[in-house]
């Protein structure tokens, strides 16, 4: 269940893509010149996101399905990195690029094959450290730039023991 403060940023998708909202906003992109594989590559409605949280293996009994399945806006108060989109994380999610940072002899990807379908990236590494959601446990990971060997490996401390606890102080009014 989602937190009670944080539902004044909640943005209910329409149920599915032939929903009228949904044709007129594809209409509007189109006439400003979105590109037809853009707009397709975009979760406009909740058949579509729950096809997405499918994909990336998200139980459908966690927070973390239930916050991106609703399409939340940011806080007023920003914690630290931004969250990333549905998008993309679907987008990181095939490339899995936080695991080619390394040189190519020690690349995270050959060491630990799995570790990209087990870790998602929720924010930018843009700020030298990112969020990581671990499927697994429901656990999330502030990970700073080159730790996320420790993460894998069971070494760095998960930060929230479940991404409910990190929506909680996310969306705090605390600075």
């Amino acid at each position: 269940m989602i937190l009670k403060k944080i539902e004044k940023y909640r943005n209910i998708l329409p149920d599915n893509e032939s929903d009228l909202a949904v044709k007129e906003m594809k209409q509007v992109m189109i006439e400003q010149g979105f590109n037809k594989d853009c707009i397709n590559s975009m979760l406009f409605s909740q058949e579509a996101t729950k096809k997405a949280l499918l994909y990336l293996g998200i139980n459908n009994e966690t927070a973390f399905y239930e916050y991106y399945l609703d399409g939340f806006d940011y806080p007023e108060i920003m914690k630290g990195e931004e969250l990333y989109s549905l998008e993309q994380i679907l987008e990181n999610y095939k490339f899995q690029s936080w695991l080619n940072l390394f040189p190519e002899d020690k690349l995270l990807k050959q060491k630990y094959p799995f570790a990209g379908k087990r870790y998602i990236q929720i924010s930018s590494i843009e700020g030298e450290g990112s969020y990581f959601y671990d499927k697994q446990t429901d656990c999330v990971y502030d990970v700073n730039w080159g730790d996320e060997e420790a993460m894998i490996t069971g070494e760095l401390q998960s930060w929230f023991t479940s991404f409910y606890d990190f929506l909680e102080w996310y969306y705090s009014e605390d600075n």
